[in-house]
């Protein structure tokens, strides 16, 4: 950060010079964004800040098995974090919700999620990165600004999405909205770099 500030003030920086400084200091870095559900969870991974993969995990709707459905999601996010091994891991932060028990069971997802990072971390004897991104810097970090209703805000998410990555336009919104988590995770990091 020394080369940026003198950099800064003998007045040479330039988007160019942002760019390569940020790639230097993020490089070799896997984030992995999740936008966690109990029926679906949304995933984004991220190397050296490209859009690498995505996937959304889906745990079939039937009455009274929760059970399975968190197996199915804890296994498949330990398979993800096999593969890609990241480094960092963007999480949305939730605070609203339609029915307040959903929002327990999501928090429940999340802490899984959680707890199944910080032990591979652990394993790897790396200090884990854990960002939570609000639904509003998500947003923000696309490009989507004005304050909307719900149903708005999501076609307003996926468009952006689109427009970035137009290879996700069949793409279900708990993907997109992963990357929307990712992309902020970014922001985050060269924020407080």
């Amino acid at each position: 950060m020394v080369g940026v500030l003198k950099q800064l003030n003998n007045n040479l920086i330039t988007m160019n010079t942002i760019k390569k400084l940020y790639a230097n200091i993020l490089k070799n870095e896997t984030l992995l964004a999740i936008d966690p559900g109990l029926l679906a969870v949304g995933v984004a991974v991220f190397q050296n800040c490209k859009l690498k993969a995505v996937c959304s995990i889906r745990a079939k709707k039937q009455k009274n098995q929760e059970d399975t459905r968190l197996w199915v999601i804890t296994k498949s996010i330990q398979n993800l974090l096999q593969k890609y091994n990241p480094t960092i891991l963007a999480i949305e932060n939730q605070y609203l919700a339609i029915r307040s028990n959903s929002i327990i069971k999501v928090i429940e997802v999340k802490g899984i999620i959680k707890g199944l990072y910080i032990s591979q971390c652990l394993d790897r004897k790396i200090i884990p990165k854990i960002l939570e991104i609000n639904p509003i810097e998500a947003k923000r970090a696309i490009g989507v600004i004005k304050k909307l209703k719900r149903k708005e805000s999501k076609e307003a998410v996926s468009k952006k999405i689109v427009q970035l990555y137009p290879k996700l336009i069949n793409s279900n919104q708990d993907i997109k909205d992963a990357v929307a988590i990712g992309i902020a995770g970014w922001n985050k990091l060269i924020i407080n770099s």
